[in-house]
């Protein structure tokens, strides 16, 4: 990583906080790498890879608080920025209960090495692999029900990084943390979408959700006017339908 890790500089801006003014801060810092793959109909539609970091700042003055964020971590925008923030702080209510947590009370372990929230895995997982992963989503979804002959598409993402947090009363802690997740829109046939929205909840149902036509109930002879309404359609899975 270029440049000050996340808690080289939640630590620095806790201190310009300090030098600005502010009784009690604390600041959280993250850094991330983030890609988004989409497919429609077993075809790649979307491929997006971006960095993102932000940095949030509180302060607390006499039980005033001001709670402030940026994007723009240079050296010279981190001074403006805690100066800002301190001076917002003092034209905000007071709150009796403001506060950071007593020192005593405070985390002696500075990393998250014990809760699972990094999977080094997340490193090496290539962009092919995503839109493998994206494809066999909405493939699981296409054949679950012979009625499902449609999709929307279906989308990966993942993000893996650092977050950081540091306060005025000397705690910090920073750990690495990978997410990801998955999600596929299937459509069904309109037939079928008709009839359960007319029949009702069938028992053992998967549910989908979709967007479907519906005719208005108000327009003039000969033509119908078509809008668009959210449904949630549950379909019966293969083996439950059998059974009846």
């Amino acid at each position: 990583m270029e440049g000050p890790t996340p808690l080289e500089i939640a630590r620095n801006v806790v201190s310009l906080a300090r030098r600005a003014g502010a009784e009690q801060c604390d600041a959280i810092v993250s850094m991330y790498t983030e890609a988004n793959v989409t497919v429609r109909l077993g075809e790649l539609e979307k491929l997006i890879e971006a960095g993102s970091m932000s940095l949030g700042l509180r302060v607390i003055n006499g039980g005033r608080t001001a709670v402030c964020s940026t994007s723009d971590l240079s050296p010279a925008a981190l001074e403006r920025f805690a100066a800002e923030a301190v001076d917002l702080a003092s034209i905000s209510e007071p709150d009796e209960f403001a506060g950071l947590p007593e020192p005593e009370l405070l985390s002696r372990a500075t990393t998250a090495a014990g809760l699972s929230l990094y999977d080094e895995h997340m490193e090496t997982l290539s962009t092919d692999e995503r839109i493998r992963m994206a494809k066999a989503c909405e493939g699981a979804a296409l054949g679950f029900d012979a009625r499902v002959n449609n999709s929307d598409g279906a989308s990966l993402s993942t993000r893996i990084g650092q977050l950081a947090l540091a306060n005025s009363y000397g705690f910090e802690g920073s750990y690495p943390a990978t997410s990801i997740s998955s999600w596929s829109r299937p459509l069904p046939t309109m037939p079928m979408a008709r009839s359960v929205m007319a029949t009702g909840t069938p028992p053992n149902e998967v549910s989908i959700d979709s967007w479907i036509p519906k005719r208005s109930a108000v327009s003039r002879p000969g033509e119908p006017s078509i809008s668009w309404a959210h449904a949630r359609l549950r379909l019966a899975s293969p083996r439950s339908s059998s059974n009846r």
